[in-house]
């Protein structure tokens, strides 16, 4: 749940300080200090390479990129080696490293640390993204430095891809150079699609694919394939999604399907691998909604509830809290199929799945009860199954949720006075209460929540908010109920 721009909870039990920046400050230097020998080594690699490798017009070019590119700041310049040196350093390592296929193929080599430098240019992106996740609140310098940072990558991953399909094409029948040319096919298409060029990145995925399947079919019980091949569907599903072609992220996760079940046949014990299998019918059945086929989105949405059901209990008898993804999966599947129940007027079914969905989230918070999202979605559901009760007339029920979802988020609002969304999340909640007061004519309680929910109206006004309807109408409901019942 977005916290509409509220700084996220410090867990970390310190005051910020110079003493909070100190590991930031070394993970930055430790990243230029591994750029700087990335680039050291490629100088190093290109000049054996020359001497070594193929020659020719048609060969790649063996000159790193431009470290300026790289959000380097005082980053010093790699030292330059001649290619006698480079001859006369391998000549007197060759005997005792023939085995070590650097020597052999220096350009392969050259290649890996073309994908190294890119690495690490993607991770100082996502250092310099990560001081705000949105990329709302970044200065323009931090911004411009994270684009300059994501664009070195995919340039030095294009370096990695061009050496490493000469490669390929030079020796057709290698494996080794068409495993690295899969992996530099789907390098550059994670890179492209970063930076939001779909079309790049589905067309590099797909070369990707191709190859990849090639080695699968001449290594058919190659687990570690196939894992490599779920996540490059899951990758091409993603493209597709965002380039909004249903039907291609439809038949890339009915791949993602089928080699999931594989390998959780193969594997019924690794938990990581149900998940996969679980998130993949989860993301099919979504799409079956979005066509409107709510028979096709219960059945992908009941076969994902089977995979992960015994995978989160396991988590809970083992104490595993990485296990609060699964369980978040869980729990948004139950929702789903409570929200097919409910559209398709099936009022039981529609309680039982927003109820197992409430249940799981009660788990969730039990585990991590200072977790905001998962208290928010909680109280949401706490909300949800009052007004269903109050529907069919349960009063009683209809409170204990309400005042459940009302304690829930007036934990959040203490912690975070300033932010709209929990606010208006508790306005919310007293609103039911004032209704619910209303019907059971509890004068004291309607006086108290009308109170606050009039407090609340004021402090939203003063956040210059531009009011939905809901909100809006709430506002006014409150305020013809405070000046009727109020002194």
């Amino acid at each position: 749940m977005a916290n509409n721009g509220s700084p996220q909870e410090d867990t970390s039990g310190q005051v910020p300080g110079a003493a909070d920046r100190q590991p930031a400050e070394r993970a930055r230097r430790r990243l230029r200090t591994a750029l700087v020998l990335a680039t050291q080594g490629i100088t190093a690699l290109a000049a054996a390479a020359a001497v070594f490798g193929p020659t020719g017009e048609d060969a790649p070019p063996l000159v790193p990129p431009d470290t300026a590119s790289y959000d380097t700041a005082a980053a010093p310049t790699p030292p330059a080696i001649t290619k006698e040196q480079a001859s006369s350093d391998l000549d007197r390592k060759k005997a005792s490293a023939t085995k070590d296929p650097k020597y052999r193929q220096p350009r392969r080599a050259l290649a890996a640390a073309y994908t190294v430098l890119a690495t690490i240019a993607h991770k100082r992106h996502a250092e310099l993204l990560g001081k705000d996740p949105a990329g709302h609140r970044l200065d323009e310098e931090t911004r411009e430095a994270a684009r300059r940072s994501l664009k070195a990558a995919r340039l030095a991953s294009a370096m990695a891809l061009e050496i490493t399909r000469a490669l390929a094409a030079a020796e057709p029948t290698n494996a080794a150079h068409k495993r690295d040319l899969a992996a530099a096919f789907r390098h550059v298409g994670e890179l492209a699609a970063e930076q939001e060029d779909l079309n790049a990145a589905a067309r590099a995925f797909s070369r990707a694919r191709k190859l990849f399947e090639a080695l699968a079919s001449a290594d058919p019980t190659n687990a570690a394939i196939k894992r490599t091949l779920v996540d490059l569907f899951e990758k091409i599903a993603a493209v597709s999604a965002a380039r909004a072609d249903l039907g291609a992220e439809q038949r890339a996760l009915g791949r993602v399907i089928r080699l999931s079940r594989s390998l959780a046949a193969s594997y019924p014990e690794n938990a990581a691998q149900q998940f996969v299998l679980a998130q993949a019918y989860f993301n099919r059945g979504n799409i079956s909604m979005a066509r409107k086929d709510k028979d096709k989105a219960r059945k992908d949405f009941l076969k994902a509830v089977d995979v992960l059901t015994p995978v989160v209990a396991a988590d809970r008898t083992a104490a595993n809290r990485s296990g609060e993804l699964h369980a978040v999966l869980l729990s948004s599947i139950h929702r789903m199929l409570g929200q097919i129940a409910e559209t398709s007027h099936q009022k039981q079914a529609a309680h039982k799945g927003l109820l197992d969905s409430h249940k799981v989230l009660e788990s969730l918070v039990s585990a991590a009860p200072t977790n905001s999202n998962y208290i928010g979605n909680l109280s949401n559901s706490s909300d949800t199954l009052g007004k269903m009760a109050m529907a069919r007339g349960d009063l009683k029920t209809a409170k204990e949720a309400f005042l459940r979802s009302y304690q829930l988020t007036a934990s959040l609002v203490a912690a975070d006075t300033t932010c709209s969304t929990y606010n208006r999340m508790l306005l919310n909640s007293n609103v039911q209460l004032i209704r619910l007061a209303l019907k059971q004519e509890d004068t004291a309680t309607l006086r108290k929540h009308l109170r606050q929910a009039r407090d609340l109206v004021k402090a939203l006004d003063t956040m210059g908010l531009v009011p939905q309807p809901p909100l809006k109408r709430q506002r006014q409901e409150v305020l013809r109920l405070a000046k009727k019942h109020l002194p």
